[in-house]
C-alpha cells in the first residue's frame, strides 16, 4: 500500500509528468561540502567539491527537491540555484564566514513555478 503522501502528490501531479532538474553551485574560491536530494527523494552528500559543480536527473512531476552547500572557507560567497526544464526554479545567495546556500521546493514539470 502507499503512502497517503504518496497518494496526494499523485492525484494533484500525475506520475506520468517527468522533467529535468539541473543544480548549480558557484561561489568564491575554495571547496563545498553539499547536500542534495535526486529523483525518488534519495539524498547525497559530497564532501568538498570545487565551485562551478553541476548535477541533472529526471524527476516525476510533484517531488521535493533540496540542494543546500555550505563553504569551507572564511569571507565565502556562493550561489546554489535549482533549473527545471531550463527555468530557473529556486536560487539561493550567501556571504560570510562558513556561508550556507539553501533552495527547496516541490517541482512542476510543466514549468509552472512551484
Amino acid at each position: 500500500m502507499k503512502a497517503p503522501g504518496h497518494f496526494f502528490s499523485n492525484l494533484f501531479h500525475p506520475a506520468h509528468e517527468q522533467g529535468t532538474v539541473t543544480y548549480f553551485l558557484n561561489g568564491s574560491p575554495g571547496d563545498y561540502n553539499i547536500t542534495y536530494t535526486t529523483n525518488q527523494s534519495v539524498t547525497l552528500q559530497e564532501p568538498h567539491v570545487a565551485k562551478k559543480w553541476k548535477r541533472s536527473f529526471t524527476v516525476k512531476d510533484g517531488e521535493f527537491v533540496y540542494f543546500s552547500a555550505q563553504s569551507n572557507m572564511p569571507h565565502a560567497r556562493l550561489k546554489v540555484k535549482i533549473m527545471v526544464n531550463g527555468k530557473i526554479f529556486r536560487q539561493s545567495l550567501a556571504e560570510g564566514d562558513y556561508a550556507i546556500a539553501t533552495a527547496a521546493g516541490c517541482v512542476h514539470c510543466d514549468n509552472k513555478i512551484g
